[in-house]
């Protein structure tokens, strides 16, 4: 999968996305190319600022057991992408990608 073809699904998507929809942005983002990546640095920070945005404000509250490893597979993607290319990907845009549904329904209920 090329990151060109990513960005034409990915404008036609909403700001804040359903989980479907980030799961299938992730899943499309980790077929990518490392080359490509690299290439098109500014469109994939832009893809992945985007479902950070999405992530943060409406995803992570879609969690369930089933799905979670989709975001926690994502998260090691992006720490080991960002360390082995230093990216300087910032590590909160990371890490909120590492919840898992237990740590949202803790921080739900306090």
């Amino acid at each position: 999968m090329k990151l060109i073809d990513i960005k034409s699904v990915y404008s036609n998507m909403s700001t804040i996305m359903d989980i479907s929809d980030e799961l299938s942005l992730i899943k499309m983002l980790m077929r990518v190319e490392v080359s490509d990546l690299l290439e098109n640095k500014d469109e994939f920070f832009s893809i992945l600022e985007s479902l950070e945005l999405s992530h943060m404000d409406n995803g992570f509250m879609e969690l369930t057991k089933d799905n979670e490893i989709y975001f926690l597979d994502f998260y090691k993607w992006l720490v080991n992408l960002n360390s082995d290319f230093d990216l300087s990907i910032n590590d909160k845009s990371i890490d909120i990608f590492s919840l898992t549904s237990d740590e949202v329904n803790n921080l739900m209920n306090k």
